[in-house]
């Protein structure tokens, strides 16, 4: 067998070298597209389960939204997490929580985390509830940084109301008031006309106080007339 050349031996490792990262970039884009087409199947059966509830029919909903939420699509989860909890299948909607949660569903981590605070379906654990909450409070969930608000506020989740005007229970409690949360408005009016955040400071009462009362005047107005 002749004997082949440097240069024909460097050719023939450079073109099986692109055989095979052409074969796992094919592989790759087969994956993805798969991936993309089985999110895509997810997506419709989530919006049919939606629209199944939405109508009343809440059995066939939770038929719909199954296979998407035993394959990992989030929103899925949630909802017939949603639908399960409002049930009293605790325990299950607990675990589709959990899953969403660790997928990085803000809804799942706010809901886990109730969960486990209330013991509703779960033992019940301050310290991994917070944490969840937490999470959810970091991706801007509302309904998380009312109830992280509450907490600082009542003194819940192993949490001390906050004694000064640079406590992290402010912040919090701030965030909630900014996204119009009636009891966290009225906590800071009162607290900063009282001083309990340190130096009594008229102003931000005042302003408290006005924004308090514009939200409650709303809710006035929107409030059915009495026949």
């Amino acid at each position: 067998m002749p004997k082949q050349s440097d240069s024909a031996v460097r050719r023939r490792q450079a073109t099986a070298t692109w055989c095979y990262r052409l074969l796992v970039g094919l592989g790759a884009a087969l994956a993805l597209l798969h991936s993309a087409a089985s999110w895509a199947g997810n997506e419709d059966e989530y919006r049919e389960g939606l629209s199944l509830y939405m109508r009343g029919d809440v059995v066939g909903a939770m038929n719909k939204l199954r296979p998407g939420a035993q394959a990992g699509h989030a929103p899925s989860q949630v909802l017939l997490a949603q639908l399960l909890e409002a049930a009293g299948l605790l325990p299950e909607a607990a675990g589709h929580y959990r899953r969403a949660a660790e997928a990085g569903n803000a809804e799942g981590q706010y809901a886990l985390g109730a969960m486990l605070a209330e013991g509703r379906g779960l033992d019940r654990d301050e310290a991994t509830a917070r944490q969840w909450i937490e999470r959810a409070v970091t991706a801007g969930h509302a309904g998380a940084i009312n109830y992280l608000a509450q907490s600082y506020m009542r003194g819940g989740l192993g949490l001390a109301p906050p004694r000064s005007a640079e406590a992290p229970g402010l912040v919090t409690i701030r965030q909630a008031a900014a996204g119009g949360h009636l009891p966290a408005i009225d906590y800071l009016a009162q607290g900063y006309r009282s001083g309990a955040f340190g130096e009594v400071d008229l102003k931000q009462a005042e302003a408290f106080e006005a924004q308090a009362e514009k939200l409650r005047a709303v809710g006035k107005r929107a409030r059915p007339a009495k026949k």
